[in-house]
């Protein structure tokens, strides 16, 4: 896990020399035409990508805010210090409050270790708000964000969660997203040449 967040920091890093340097590449390779589209299907894949980082974050901070509002409500303590866990362990998606659930369970349970009935509680809480964000709020928010349907979204999701678990999840929405549009382009581009018109 380190040496994938060291990586991570040099790549983020080396970014733009990188790009430059595959460019390079695939302009020597590939003749204009060619290297033309697949400098576009790449700027496509970033753009997905940037996108489903900032509906994400979006995202997150939504389900943060709901999870504050939702413990208000409720009179859960550490109020402000759950919602924040939540929040943020949220950025991995569908299953990040889940994750958070379980350092926030503690807090609430050293809250007052003589009502543990108030974690049940706060568990049941977080699976119908889990159940919302998963089936309302994300394929909306994370979708506009990426002009991805909602019905995409949670197909991307479905598939790359069955075929290669939590990567297929993280990794199968800015993916379908980036297919969704570059199919688009085609059929589109398909279609003018064709000389038909469909509403």
């Amino acid at each position: 896990m380190v040496i994938a967040l060291v990586f991570s920091v040099y790549f983020l890093l080396s970014k733009e020399m990188l790009s430059r340097q595959i460019k390079q590449v695939v302009y020597a390779v590939f003749k204009k035409n060619h290297a033309d589209y697949i400098v576009h299907v790449k700027r496509v894949f970033d753009k997905a990508f940037s996108g489903f980082i900032a509906g994400q974050l979006l995202e997150s901070f939504i389900v943060g805010i709901l999870c504050f509002i939702g413990m208000t409500i409720f009179k859960f303590p550490y109020v402000m210090l759950v919602s924040v866990i939540i929040g943020i362990t949220n950025i991995v998606p569908m299953v990040g409050p889940f994750i958070g659930t379980i350092p926030a369970s503690f807090i609430i349970l050293m809250a007052d270790i003589t009502d543990p009935m108030q974690v049940v509680w706060f568990i049941v809480f977080i699976i119908v708000l889990q159940q919302l964000e998963s089936n309302l709020i994300y394929p909306r928010v994370v979708g506009s964000s990426l002009g991805l349907p909602g019905f995409w979204v949670m197909f991307a999701i479905t598939i790359g969660g069955n075929l290669i678990g939590l990567p297929g999840i993280i990794l199968g929405v800015p993916g379908a997203a980036a297919m969704y549009r570059l199919i688009s382009e085609a059929t589109y581009h398909r279609l003018r040449q064709k000389e038909i018109e469909i509403d």
